[in-house]
C-alpha cells in the first residue's frame, strides 16, 4: 500500500484465491466476492479499481485462450465497465486462479477516468498537479507470431497509450514484463538468442526515444507459459520540483510508491 499524507490518498494491492468454486470462472467470481467483503464497513467503488492481474493455470495455448475469453466475461458482468485486465498463463501455488487488485482508496469518482479505444483500456487519476496512469495487459498479435513481434506489438501499445495522454516512456515509474518462456532460446541471424535478451532489444529500442532524467523505471521481467508478451505499467507527472527516488522494499511492505506534493520527491520500489 502506498499513502501520501498530503492527499489522503492510498494505492492499495490486494491479492485473493477463491475459496469456494469448481470451474475456473466460479473461482474468479468468489475472489470477487472476497474484495466487496473486504471492504464492507468502508466505502468501495468499482470504479476506483486502477488495474487488475489473474494469474492462472493452463496446459497449451488454446485452453490458455479459452480460459482467458471466459474469464474477460465474467470479469465485465462484476465491473460493468472493465478495468485494464491481465489474464496470464503462470500458475499460481493453489494451481488455479490468483486476482490481484490495484486500488486507489481516497480518489474521488471526479479524479479517475477509465479510457479505451480500440487497441487497449487505461486508467487516469488526476488531481491538480497530480496525473498518474495505469495500463494491463498490453498484448497484440497472432499465435503464430515469435517474440521479436509480440515484444514490438507489445511496446507500440505502451507507446500508443503514452501518447495519448501527452506522455512519453520517461515517465513510467513501475513496469511489469510478460514474457512467455522467458528463458528459451530461438535462432535469429544465425545466432542463439534468448527470449528475453530480444524482448530486452526491443525495450531499449523505444526507451532510446526518451531522456530518463530521473532514471529508468523499477521493472520485472516475469515468465509465463503462453500468451506472447504483455506489459502491465504506471506512469506518473507531478509538479515540476519533484524528483523520482527509488527505494528498496522491504519482504513486509506491499507499498507500490509514495508520493507528497511538498516533499519535492517520489519514491518508487525497485
Amino acid at each position: 500500500m502506498a499513502n501520501s499524507a498530503a492527499t489522503g490518498l492510498d494505492i492499495v494491492n490486494l491479492s485473493f484465491s477463491p475459496e469456494t468454486g469448481t470451474t475456473i470462472c466460479e473461482k474468479l467470481t468468489d475472489c470477487y466476492r472476497q474484495l466487496n467483503e473486504s471492504f464492507l464497513n468502508k466505502s468501495f467503488s468499482k470504479s476506483l479499481v486502477a488495474k487488475q492481474t489473474i494469474f492462472i493455470s493452463a496446459f497449451n495455448t488454446s485452453e490458455y485462450i479459452e480460459r482467458k475469453q471466459n474469464l474477460i466475461l465474467y470479469a465485465e458482468l462484476f465491473f460493468g465497465e472493465l478495468p485494464p485486465t491481465s489474464i496470464l498463463a503462470q500458475a499460481p501455488d493453489n494451481d488455479s486462479l490468483v486476482l490481484e487488485i490495484l486500488y486507489i482508496q481516497g480518489a474521488k469518482p471526479s479524479e479517475f477516468h477509465r479510457k479505451c479505444d480500440n487497441l487497449a483500456t487505461w486508467s487516469v487519476f488526476q488531481s491538480g498537479d497530480i496525473k498518474l496512469l495505469f495500463a494491463a495487459g498490453l498484448c497484440m498479435g497472432l499465435e503464430s507470431d515469435d517474440i521479436l513481434e509480440h515484444s514490438i506489438n507489445s511496446f507500440k501499445l505502451v507507446q500508443h497509450i503514452l501518447k495519448e495522454e501527452d506522455m512519453d516512456f520517461s515517465d513510467i515509474v513501475r513496469q511489469w514484463n510478460y514474457i512467455e518462456q522467458i528463458t528459451a532460446d530461438v535462432i535469429r541471424n544465425n545466432k542463439i538468442s534468448q527470449h528475453y535478451q530480444i524482448f530486452n532489444d526491443v525495450r531499449s529500442k523505444y526507451y532510446g526515444l526518451s531522456d530518463f532524467h530521473n532514471g529508468y523505471p523499477a521493472a520485472t521481467g516475469i515468465g509465463m507459459d503462453f500468451g506472447g508478451v504483455s506489459i502491465d505499467f504506471i506512469a506518473a507527472k507531478f509538479e515540476n520540483n519533484c524528483s523520482v527516488m527509488g527505494i528498496k522494499k522491504s519482504c513486509s511492505a506491499r507499498c507500490l510508491f509514495l508520493f507528497k506534493r511538498g516533499a519535492g520527491r517520489k519514491q518508487f520500489d525497485e
